[in-house]
């Protein structure tokens, strides 16, 4: 609701006339079957506009007229100088039915005086990405992952995804339910979110790698107040077999709230080489000093404004926009490959050379975290080893088609799993590309959460360095993984003379957790595994620390195809859990042949 101007005094605040009060409804209808709303959560906020000793009230509609009585008050908070005024109705809290909900801000009982109020309201929606036919297109799509379980009475952390964006300036309301299902809520966790454009990439894994957004659902949309520029927008561009004929860039304002009667966005394309690798994952701004290749204005609404950059040359490219105009405006940018006509979605055609192999990478400059890459079938899998803000490691899934074979380019949504003790359960977090640079050289682009980091990472060993069985080169490398444990596994690299394993599985609450650990290789040998505290994504590096975690006995047939391993972990704290297993695995990737 845009702010009001409300009139103090000792008139009646239910009388709209009066002037001391202003009310917005709220439909407590879902807008279509596939959406329900969670046990009443309405929640009411006057924003920080707001004169203070402003009242906020949140009542329902019982009788159906549409206008706000004394009677039908649920609650009532008053705005201060040291705390917000803001209402949150929580299971059991309405009437039930179809009733509406109002919200209504009222001035004090101060004759003559005029007070400033902006009210924010709405009924949370929930959905699951599982729900067919679902519309996400208004919030619907924010997901939570954290642990299956805790202990009661203890302390945990829960990680939210958006994956749709938001419309700008617009405040969004939802709520996380706890409980076996939502039919079994014992806990209602309410929240508000804005568009705040603080990640500096939005990646689209649906119209390849390189990309920044495209005209579609999902379409990441970008604010800009009066004088504001964005210049950590980008996309990567390595050499190709063929010089590229040109890439087109598109920028087009969108209307609705936050765009202008009268826009001005300028839009400027400026190169930068690869960056190199640091100990930092946070994306540099656009150089300052380069000259933009091309620059262009968008000043009309809700239409495409294209500038053609022909045979460009490789490397990083950043779309440097800015609001030229006196409003705030919002904005979507696509990038695309005209070499390729057939493209009309977005992204670059297949050609790019240097191509990624299957292996492990990881940046010299911020050891301690890195991804494995394994294919088979036809598709592409990779585990990606990190940790969280508490530093306790955590791994990240990603899996997609394969790239084309004179491609390295590759996108994919990106998983966290949690464990029931059953069955491992994937929420989607985010994003993850992977662009070649060089041989077996790459930028590690991803958007997790909230936050967004690129990375320059490189092969570890070459997988040509195979160990040899009965005089045969064969390798073991790949994921590998117990059939009748399936969801957890051991990524291995097999050298000529070592072995580094990485075995993947989960804590006592569910959590997916890691454990490393290297030995010289042989068909049958027993790794010391260890337990590693490190660096959240986005966090400054800091030098791993190890524990031990306990032994890993892995034991492979000599045609590299199946195995058994045994552990007997005992997880340090922080962490709870143990993981003791005796189990049957097989190769889930990668191929015996050593290349």
């Amino acid at each position: 609701m845009a702010g009001v101007t409300l009139t103090g005094g000792s008139a009646d605040p239910y009388d709209p006339a009066s002037g001391r009060s202003s009310f917005v409804l709220i439909a407590a209808t879902p807008p279509n079957p596939f959406y329900y709303y969670g046990t009443d959560a309405v929640i009411g906020e006057l924003l920080d506009t707001t004169t203070p000793g402003v009242i906020l009230m949140i009542g329902v509609d019982a009788n159906d007229d549409r206008k706000p009585e004394a009677g039908e008050v649920l609650c009532q908070s008053e705005l201060s100088a040291s705390s917000p005024g803001r209402c949150i109705l929580g299971p059991g809290s309405g009437t039930g039915g179809n009733h509406e909900y109002w919200v209504m801000a009222v001035a004090p009982n101060t004759p003559g005086a005029s007070f400033a109020a902006k009210l924010s309201a709405g009924m949370a929606e929930v959905t699951g990405q599982n729900i067919p036919g679902a519309d996400t297109t208004s919030g619907g799509m924010t997901t939570v992952s954290g642990p299956a379980s805790v202990a009661a009475g203890a302390a945990f952390q829960l990680q939210m995804t958006q994956l749709v964006s938001l419309q700008p300036l617009v405040r969004y309301y939802g709520s996380v339910l706890m409980g076996s299902g939502y039919m079994n809520t014992f806990a209602v966790l309410p929240f508000a979110l804005e568009q705040a454009d603080a990640s500096p990439i939005m990646i689209d894994a649906a119209n390849g790698p390189i990309k920044l957004s495209t005209f579609a659902t999902q379409t990441p949309i970008f604010t800009l107040f009066p004088g504001e520029s964005h210049r950590r927008l980008f996309f990567d561009l390595p050499a190709s077999a063929s010089n590229y004929d040109s890439i087109v860039v598109d920028g087009r304002i969108v209307t609705g709230a936050g765009s202008t009667p009268t826009p001005n966005l300028e839009l400027a394309l400026v190169r930068s080489d690869f960056p190199s690798s640091s100990e930092s994952a946070v994306v540099d701004a656009a150089p300052g000093e380069a000259t933009p290749a091309i620059r262009w204005s968008v000043t009309t609404n809700d239409q495409d404004v294209t500038a053609v950059l022909p045979h460009p040359q490789s490397g990083r490219w950043y779309i440097v926009a800015t609001n030229k105009g006196t409003e705030p405006l919002a904005f979507v940018t696509n990038v695309a490959d005209s070499s390729n006509p057939a493209n009309t979605t977005g992204g670059f055609g297949s050609g790019a050379n240097p191509s990624i192999v299957p292996g492990n990478y990881f940046n010299p400059h911020r050891s301690g975290h890195g991804i494995s890459i394994s294919q088979a079938a036809g598709q592409q899998l990779m585990f990606w080893y990190s940790y969280l803000q508490d530093g306790t490691p955590i791994w990240y899934l990603a899996q997609a088609a394969a790239p084309a074979a004179d491609s390295g380019w590759w996108a994919s949504p990106l998983y966290q799993v949690t464990w029931d003790g059953n069955v491992g359960t994937p929420t989607q977090v985010g994003y993850v590309e992977l662009a070649p640079t060089a041989t077996n050289r790459l930028m590690f682009t991803w958007h997790l959460a909230d936050a967004s980091g690129s990375e320059t990472f490189e092969l570890l060993a070459s997988g040509k360095s195979c160990p040899s069985v009965n005089g045969v080169p064969t390798n073991f490398s790949g994921n590998w993984f117990a059939p009748s444990q399936a969801g957890y596994g051991v990524d291995v690299l097999g050298l000529s003379d070592q072995q580094f394993d990485v075995f993947y599985f989960y804590d006592a609450a569910g959590t997916a957790r890691w454990g490393i650990g290297a030995a010289p290789f042989a068909i049958g040998s027993t790794l010391d595994m260890l337990q590693s505290a490190g660096f959240c994504p986005l966090c400054d590096y800091t030098p791993v620390t190890t524990q031990a975690l306990g032994p890993m006995t892995i034991n492979f047939t000599a045609d590299a195809s199946r195995g058994t391993f045994v552990t007997n972990f005992t997880l340090k704290e922080p962490l709870e859990g143990t993981l003791n297993i005796n189990k049957p695995i097989i190769r889930l990737t990668g191929s015996k042949t050593c290349q």
